[in-house]
């Protein structure tokens, strides 16, 4: 009897322990097989000066394997965004972390690039190198500013982004829109200047409204429009679109 009460106690602690050691390593393969593509897209910044964005199909632009070849026992693939903001993704799709992610942001600092690795895994279970997951309202604010989406003032006391005017055929902005390949039609452009004034304002509010009573419904309402006006976007006058813009609004609704 007291052999059996010896082998009950050490099953209680031996099992949960080794499915936590499980766990880990099933994170640990997320971060080895992203940091894979990590000298491919830095060297790719530093011929071209910038990450990849409107490809298409950032992997293949940056010479690696197609996101769904990447993968391992629980990762199913390591995609690379195609929206200039150069994350690398490992995806899980079985184990314990089905789901979830592990993400390396790239940052270019003087001809060099660094990357920090974010994850929504358990923090019990991610790695150590990983922070806690970046928020949307980051991602997407570092979207607009690469992709010359920010083009509106604030108010000089509260802050708050003021609703820029209709866009005009001369307008400086909309000609470097169009530069930019934001700007094939006259409607396609103020769908996405919408947006990026609706995304500007959900930002605000985290920082300035953050303690508002009606701050989630208010948040929920703007999202909701920034939404819709990108869904706008992407069906507008399909013929004079730039090519490259549906796979950068797909890679901006990800981030959303």
């Amino acid at each position: 009897m007291i052999a059996v009460a010896i082998i009950g106690i050490l099953a209680a602690i031996g099992i949960p322990q080794y499915q936590n050691y499980v766990a880990r390593a099933e994170a640990t393969e997320g971060i080895s097989l992203a940091s894979g593509a990590k000298s491919a897209l830095a060297e790719y910044y530093n011929t071209n000066g910038e990450f990849p964005a409107g490809t298409g199909d950032a992997n293949a632009q940056i010479g690696i394997e197609a996101a769904t070849a990447i993968a391992g026992n629980f990762v199913d693939g390591v995609s690379v965004s195609d929206d200039g903001l150069g994350m690398i993704t490992a995806s899980f799709g079985s184990g314990n972390h089905v789901g979830k992610y592990v993400r390396l942001s790239a940052i270019a600092t003087d001809g060099s690039v660094s990357f920090e690795c974010d994850s929504d895994i358990e923090k019990s279970y991610r790695p150590p190198e990983c922070g806690e997951p970046t928020d949307s309202s980051e991602l997407t604010a570092r979207f607009r500013q690469t992709h010359n989406l920010n083009d509106f003032n604030t108010h000089p006391t509260t802050h708050r982004p003021i609703k820029p005017p209709p866009y005009t055929p001369s307008d400086p902005q909309y000609a470097i829109n169009i530069a930019n390949g934001y700007g094939g039609s006259f409607r396609y452009a103020s769908q996405m200047r919408r947006a990026a004034y609706l995304d500007a304002v959900v930002e605000w509010l985290l920082k300035y409204k953050a303690t508002h009573p009606n701050l989630a419904t208010k948040l929920a309402n703007n999202r909701r429009e920034r939404d819709k006006s990108i869904e706008k976007a992407m069906g507008t006058h399909p013929a004079s679109k730039p090519a490259d813009f549906d796979p950068l609004a797909a890679e901006w609704k990800k981030l959303l």
